[in-house]
């Protein structure tokens, strides 16, 4: 894996452009830190100050670890406790994943904490749930799919798959600090050669999702790699004055007239 973070970026997110950070880049397998490394960043001005760190390369180590992937962790943090992040959306970086003789695939990472939308979704329905929205199993044509959870967190997390049509699989325990893999082909019965649907995880809490399109008989052959998208709890109505509103400031906004508030 070849990742290299949007350094000159974190600049934006500080609250006076100026701060010590330190980057921490942590390796973990089952319940292990494998490796840990950290450099220091200084910004002033919002300009990183300090020398560019070179990227962060994250060897295949398939061959030791089994059936269980291990996760990479970057942990952005301030020196001494300081709070001057005003931003903690934070730039996205995009990791590459290659190896010889495959395809590269390419995978942002998701926020480990303060994501709005996994907030909302678990403050208004008590769960965490995510959608794939096509998946499809093709044994003839050896089209498999599977979902990787990661569980960074201290807690066991117990997370369930099922399809829209009634398809389902055990409910999946994730210790802390661990992957697990859901094969979505498991679900199917063996007279069933071909499946395309929609798939819901839902679990006790929140567990980082990873939607992988591979080889059937080989599936450590990727042929895509993406997060799942999250089940929103935005409101599908609006009530009809507000609805009103909006719609009015819209209208004036398309004539370049802007109403502000005073006050």
């Amino acid at each position: 894996m070849h990742l290299e973070p949007p350094y000159p970026a974190y600049g934006k997110a500080l609250a006076n452009g100026s701060a010590e950070l330190t980057c921490i880049t942590r390796v973990v397998h089952e319940g292990e830190v494998v490796t840990e490394t950290s450099v220091p960043l200084l910004y002033e001005g919002g300009k990183l100050v300090s020398e560019t760190p070179n990227p962060i390369i994250w060897h295949d180590h398939g061959a030791d670890w089994g059936e269980h992937p291990g996760f990479l962790e970057l942990d952005i943090q301030t020196e001494n406790g300081d709070t001057s992040i005003q931003d903690y959306i934070g730039p996205v970086a995009y990791a590459t994943y290659y190896a010889p003789g495959r395809k590269a695939v390419f995978a942002d990472a998701p926020l480990k904490y303060a994501s709005p939308p996994t907030i909302a979704q678990i403050a208004e329905y008590g769960r965490f749930v995510e959608g794939q929205a096509i998946a499809r199993i093709h044994r003839s044509r050896d089209y498999g799919e599977s979902i990787a959870l990661i569980n960074p967190y201290r807690r066991p997390i117990l997370a369930t798959l099922a399809g829209h049509d009634g398809h389902k699989l055990p409910r999946l325990k994730v210790p802390p600090y661990a992957c697990r893999i859901l094969r979505i082909n498991d679900m199917l019965s063996p007279e069933e050669a071909e499946w395309v649907g929609h798939v819901q995880i839902t679990a006790n809490n929140r567990v980082v999702l990873y939607d992988i399109k591979h080889s059937l008989a080989d599936p450590t052959l990727f042929s895509h790699f993406e997060h799942l998208d999250p089940f929103r709890a935005d409101p599908t109505h609006l009530p009809a004055f507000k609805w009103l509103r909006i719609s009015i400031g819209k209208f004036l906004a398309k004539r370049g007239i802007y109403f502000r508030p005073s006050y």
